[in-house]
């Protein structure tokens, strides 16, 4: 015979209300021993000497603990039901976020490409170093709504591979080094999300060519 959900409810009631009473219930009857018997002994006599007495005070406190434990059963039923709802809302919004940001990922991605390609007179190359600082900036707040460790993994360029060929010669020694510096970004981007996009792991490849 199956159990209703009424059924099953106050039988998860009754087994809250019974863990651990046992031993609550006899922690206050000796307890309470201590300070009952010396003055039944003195005021009831009768009473102090039953040997009785001990059983009495523990099926006291069990009743007293049994009630306290039904009462309250219900109520911390009612709060870990809302703090797993909580938590699987808070884990929904962290997913659609997270999807969210490497949506945006991917908008940065395309973005720098042609950023990092453009062909540069010296007189722009601040200008062009200005927009590289605001796409980097974007890119790691992007990469950290994702993981701490992405967000790591892109700001911290510890080696970086030869970058794609540049189609004119370098305006400076810097153009030359942020260039390589957002090559690797871009490559470790991609290189991200095609695992996030297949379920694999990240596979890091050189790039051979520069992209359109």
């Amino acid at each position: 015979m199956t159990r209703t959900k009424s059924g099953q409810f106050y039988a998860e009631c009754l087994r809250r209300a019974l863990r651990g009473k046992i031993a609550l219930a006899l922690a206050l009857s000796t307890g309470a021993s201590f300070f009952f018997a010396p003055l039944a002994e003195r005021y009831w006599p009768e009473i102090g000497s039953n040997a009785w007495l001990p059983f009495i005070l523990f099926g006291s406190a069990w009743l007293l603990v049994m009630i306290w434990g039904l009462g309250c059963a219900p109520y911390q039923m009612f709060n870990e039901l809302e703090s797993e709802k909580e938590r699987l809302s808070r884990q929904l919004f962290n997913r659609e976020e997270r999807q969210a940001a490497m949506a945006r990922l991917w908008q940065l991605r395309a973005e720098g490409v042609p950023h990092r390609n453009e062909r540069l007179e010296a007189e722009n190359f601040e200008t062009w170093k200005a927009t590289y600082e605001d796409w980097r900036g974007r890119v790691l707040e992007e990469a950290g709504t994702i993981s701490a460790n992405l967000e790591a993994w892109l700001r911290t360029l510890d080696t970086t591979r030869i970058p794609p060929a540049y189609p004119q010669p370098f305006v400076s020694p810097e153009h030359q080094l942020l260039h390589r510096t957002m090559s690797e970004i871009l490559a470790r981007m991609e290189e991200f999300l095609k695992a996030e996009m297949l379920d694999k792991d990240i596979v890091t490849a050189p790039p051979t060519a520069p992209e359109a």
